[in-house]
């Protein structure tokens, strides 16, 4: 996913922010490829989630209010399994609902976690 090389951000006092390609050269997506783990699935749906509202990494961040180490270990697949109370905030910065959140295909068939 590209989100643009740069989005002007008119939100009360952001200023624009640079923006950069979300998967990395030659990381390899669990699109159409049978069952997926939770915590995959939850980070596809916020770069779904982002790029449809053209909503860059560090505008998360400032939208939530959350560490930026937790957003960044989110989006970049560290994080183990992102609790609820995380997503929640998430969904909130984004403007959707908890539920809304997890109305997705994505959530419908996810592997078991180790």
């Amino acid at each position: 996913i590209f989100l643009g090389d740069i989005y002007p951000l008119h939100t009360e006092g952001c200023l624009p922010v640079r923006q950069r390609r979300l998967w990395g050269k030659g990381e390899k997506r669990n699109e159409g490829k049978g069952q997926m783990k939770a915590r995959e699935a939850v980070r596809m749906r916020i770069l779904d989630l982002c790029s449809r509202r053209s909503i860059s990494e560090y505008m998360l961040i400032y939208l939530t209010g959350m560490p930026p180490s937790t957003i960044k270990s989110i989006i970049n697949g560290r994080s183990g399994n992102p609790g609820i109370q995380t997503i929640q905030r998430i969904a909130e910065g984004l403007g959707i609902t908890l539920r809304e959140f997890y109305d997705s295909e994505l959530f419908e068939d996810l592997e078991p976690e180790e």
